[in-house]
C-alpha cells in the first residue's frame, strides 16, 4: 500500500521536493528560491520534508531516499525520482532545473554545483 507521500507525489506530474532542517542558513535560502519560482511553475507540487524529524514518516522518507545531508532536493515525475541536488541554489538556476525537468524530463548537471545527479526516465 503506498504511503501518504508517494500518494501526494503521484498526484501532479513534478513534484519538488525539499528535505531541509529548522536553523540551517542554507536550507533556508532554498526555501526563498522556492518562494520566488514557485509561481512560474503552477503544474509543479512544492514539498517540504522537515529532516531529522521525530515525526516518524519524515524519518522513513528519509531513510527511503538515503537523505544523509540537507538541504536535499530530489524531482518526482509521476512519483518516480527524476533528478536530486544537494545544496542552496539561486532562483535563477533553480528555474533552470525545473524547466529542464519540465521539458525533458531529467535533472543534469550544471557547473558549480555541489552535486547533481542525472537520472534518466
Amino acid at each position: 500500500m503506498p504511503s501518504e507521500f508517494d500518494r501526494v507525489i503521484g498526484q501532479k506530474n513534478i513534484n519538488y521536493v525539499l528535505f531541509g532542517i529548522r536553523n540551517c542558513k542554507p536550507c533556508e535560502i532554498l526555501k526563498q528560491s522556492i518562494y520566488i519560482v514557485r509561481e512560474n511553475f503552477p503544474n509543479i507540487g512544492f514539498w517540504y520534508v522537515p529532516s531529522r524529524s521525530i515525526n516518524y514518516e519524515a524519518a522513513q522518507l528519509e531513510k527511503k531516499y538515503r537523505v544523509k545531508y540537507v538541504p536535499r532536493s530530489i524531482l518526482f515525475r509521476g512519483g518516480v525520482e527524476i533528478g536530486r541536488f544537494l545544496s542552496h541554489v539561486s532562483p535563477e538556476t533553480l528555474s533552470e532545473y525545473l524547466n529542464e525537468a519540465a521539458l525533458m524530463g531529467v535533472l543534469s548537471p550544471k557547473p558549480g554545483d555541489v552535486e547533481a545527479i542525472l537520472i534518466t526516465p
